[in-house]
């Protein structure tokens, strides 16, 4: 649920926290960016989808875009270990749709395939603008329309005989790799002081018990 960015209602919630909750949240935020965000596409296994989310929230990306046109992620606790709470999860039930809206946004499409072609190495990829890295499923890849709607296309350079990686694997080292990059850019990729603070007050809202019906009671009574 979206809240609408309030000090005041930060202010309020936070009595209902331990002292050291607020300052753990500040510092989360403020590694936290949406300049980088990963989108994939059918990835079936469960393990490996909410290994992602896992990785998202470590490596600081808030957005995570599934697109389920032929099967349903549903999070797997024992690997997501939690991070679906913190993470922003977008459903798509297309890939147009999906990476339509994204490039409305100004998001450049980063393809991460094994498809013969001009590729660029994760190395070189460029941060210039606003990124998405995009993962298809295990077995298959990514469908021909993501391939069609990419920008560039990406690979992770391998030495051994064995040349594919698993796709959770793949989005950990990029995540690990690009955040690292973007970190020590001159590049605007912080989220802005009202995503900090709406997302401070959904956090608290899950922190705290009961917490959505504290926040309703302080609502109406203003």
């Amino acid at each position: 649920m979206k809240y609408r960015a309030s000090s005041e209602i930060i202010s309020y919630l936070a009595q209902f926290v331990s002292d050291q909750k607020l300052p753990l949240i500040e510092a989360v935020l403020n590694q936290r960016t949406r300049y980088l965000t990963v989108a994939i596409e059918n990835v079936y296994q469960p393990h490996n989808a909410s290994a992602i989310l896992r990785s998202g929230d470590c490596f600081g990306i808030q957005d995570i875009h599934v697109i389920e046109d032929q099967c349903t992620y549903r999070v797997n606790p024992d690997i997501a270990l939690g991070a679906a709470q913190w993470i922003t999860l977008q459903r798509y039930t297309s890939t147009i749709d999906c990476l339509t809206a994204l490039k409305k946004k100004g998001y450049q499409i980063a393809a991460f395939t094994l498809q013969p072609g001009p590729n660029t190495i994760l190395d070189a990829l460029p941060l210039t603008q606003k990124t998405v890295l995009l993962f298809g499923a295990e077995q298959t890849g990514l469908s021909q329309i993501a391939h069609e709607m990419a920008d560039l296309y990406v690979h992770i350079p391998m030495v051994g005989f064995t040349r594919s990686l698993n796709v959770s694997v793949s989005a950990a080292i990029a995540l690990h790799h690009l955040t690292q990059k973007l970190y020590q850019s001159n590049y605007t990729w912080q989220l802005t002081e009202t995503e900090k603070q709406a997302l401070t007050i959904e956090w608290l809202v899950k922190i705290i018990p009961r917490g959505k019906k504290i926040l309703q009671h302080f609502l109406a009574e203003k």
